[in-house]
């Protein structure tokens, strides 16, 4: 069966480059299910820095999407997309993401105003936890607060990239716990010791598999699954053989 709906956690592009968003125009537009998207730090223009310090994101809303904090509500799915790329940095190391308190407070809003029984996600680039290599390392300031704030808001799952490893772990709040699936990278050079990846998450009331597949002999195989169960808003991960 075909997906409920595709969420894509950053770096659409290499580069920013037009040709880049216009090749990442046709792939998604062939795509038949609702999308989400945000940003990442590589959406942003590379080689052209007054572009970037200027309106960094001209790009991606005119060939993938205007809302730079999107919404994704279908049945009982709901997910919240916020921008963690920014246009510059103090220091010389642009790549790095942050998340504003504007952003997670509109995000807790939101998330609180959604009934119970829907899955409530977050989405975007940048990891809230530690990961492998230099990227896996780059976590967004204050990433304990922020956990802890979406946890209490009532979200199921945080969905992230940047990294290029495909991987589901669990936060453990005060009072509620919360899944972070993180995506590899299903299409760009860049692998970073993985294979091209992409996730699958399969979301019942009470439990969550988050599979990733990677790509191997020609196509992309499922190669590892990760299980979590719900009880009373707790998440726990399953032991999975």
């Amino acid at each position: 069966s075909s997906a409920a709906a595709v969420v894509l956690t950053g770096d659409i592009t290499q580069s920013g480059r037009r040709r880049e968003f216009q090749a990442a125009e046709r792939f998604l537009s062939r795509l038949p299910m609702p999308k989400l998207v945000v940003p990442g730090n590589h959406d942003a223009p590379v080689y052209s820095v007054a572009e970037r310090l200027i309106d960094p994101w001209r790009r991606f809303r005119r060939y993938i999407a205007r809302e730079l904090n999107p919404v994704l509500s279908i049945g009982r799915l709901y997910v919240v997309g916020l921008n963690s790329a920014r246009r510059a940095q103090i220091g010389l190391d642009w790549s790095l993401g942050a998340l504003s308190g504007r952003q997670r407070k509109a995000a807790g809003e939101r998330l609180a105003s959604v009934q119970n029984g829907a899955l409530k996600a977050v989405a975007f680039h940048h990891p809230v936890l530690p990961g492998p290599g230099r990227a896996g390392a780059a976590v967004i300031p204050e990433a304990g607060e922020i956990l802890e704030g979406f946890a209490q808001a009532g979200a199921d799952l945080i969905l992230t990239g940047h990294a290029h490893i495909g991987d589901a772990k669990l936060y453990v709040g005060g009072r509620r716990s919360i899944i972070v699936s993180s995506a590899g990278t299903a299409s760009s050079t860049r692998i970073r010791g993985e294979a091209p990846s992409f996730n699958v998450v399969d979301w019942r009331p009470e439990s969550i598999a988050v599979s990733v597949y990677r790509y191997k002999s020609g196509a992309f195989l499922r190669d590892a699954r990760h299980e979590f169960s719900c009880e009373r808003g707790f998440w726990k991960r399953e032991a999975t053989a």
